[in-house]
């Protein structure tokens, strides 16, 4: 094979690694299905008479779930969904403990979490620095 067979087939291989990469088969249809189950189960018990608490149908419920969700298709390797999440707590928390300050307490655990996030995390080689 000379060099220019060996250009386009690399050049064909890496165009069917991209069209294959976005669409992996089951990603995030089962994620979306399973999730539409949950709800429409929840809110079908409601309607039925069922008894769940007040702070389950509420919008910061709503990120944390969503949160969740976004962790859950990227296989929980991003950190993003962590934010999402902390916020929807946070806010839970506090319609739940109206009582307890909790904004006092957001900052310093905020600061925690970012300490144990660098400690946790994997190192990574940048080419520069040590």
């Amino acid at each position: 094979m000379n060099d220019r067979e060996s250009r386009e087939q690399r050049r064909l291989e890496k165009r069917e690694l991209r069209k294959n990469r976005h669409h992996v088969p089951g990603s995030g249809g089962i994620w979306v299905g399973l999730l539409l189950l949950a709800v429409g189960a929840i809110l079908l018990a409601r309607a039925f008479g069922a008894l769940f608490p007040a702070w389950l149908f509420t919008w910061p419920m709503i990120l944390i779930v969503v949160g969740f969700f976004v962790g859950a298709k990227n296989n929980f390797r991003d950190f993003g969904w962590v934010i999402i999440v902390g916020i929807g707590i946070v806010f839970l928390l506090d319609r739940m403990y109206p009582e307890i300050p909790i904004h006092r307490y957001i900052w310093p655990v905020a600061i925690i979490g970012l300490g144990l996030i660098i400690l946790i995390s994997p190192r990574r080689r940048h080419g520069f620095g040590a």
